[in-house]
């Protein structure tokens, strides 16, 4: 099967055919904020991701604290393994949806945010990169789905493992399917 994944328009293909990513299969989520801070506050988003990328593709701080703190943090966390991938676009074949994880090691998942957020959000997310993962051979599954977030001086985490994600996460997914089923469907 033909794999390809659009970085710049976050759309991902399998044998020509769009497939929903993970955070399109997730709730929307409520934001309390006005459309041009939540517009700087996804661009500010972008811009840690491509840093912390750099980092893991370099192993290079550039002096940056957030970098540095980066480093302390993956060091002090020798449990997780060795990285396997940053910012990948990975697919499902047999599942028929793709995303894009922050981080896969050897014994976990990490989702980089700017802040903590709903639990039970980021469990759904990564259970879905879980999903990715294993089908693509990068890791068995793991328990430790960790969140992580710069709080101006270190990283700090939380393990967000819920054994209830995965089986939601699937569920999202049918309905997706079938509610575009049933679009089609209508449209005769």
């Amino acid at each position: 099967m033909l794999k390809e994944y659009d970085h710049e328009n976050h759309i991902y293909k399998i044998d020509g055919v769009i497939v929903p990513s993970i955070t399109q299969l997730l709730p929307e989520q409520k934001f309390y904020v006005s459309d041009a801070r939540l517009a700087e506050l996804s661009e500010e988003g972008r811009d840690n991701h491509s840093m912390i990328k750099m980092f893991f593709d370099t192993r290079d701080t550039c002096n940056d604290p957030m970098l540095t703190a980066l480093s302390d943090f993956v060091e002090n966390e020798a449990h997780f393994g060795e990285l396997i991938c940053c910012e990948k676009g990975l697919f499902s074949e047999k599942l028929m949806f793709g995303g894009t994880p922050d981080a896969i090691f050897e014994n976990a998942i990490i989702e980089f945010k700017r802040s903590f957020g709903n639990k039970q959000y980021h469990a759904l997310q990564i259970a879905g990169q879980q999903i990715l993962a294993v089908e693509n051979g990068l890791m068995n599954k793991t328990r430790k789905w960790i969140v992580a977030w710069y709080d101006g001086e270190k990283f700090r985490k939380k393990n967000v493992y819920n054994e209830q994600a995965e089986i939601i996460f699937k569920s999202l997914l049918k309905k997706y399917y079938i509610d575009q089923a049933v679009v089609k469907y209508l449209e005769g």
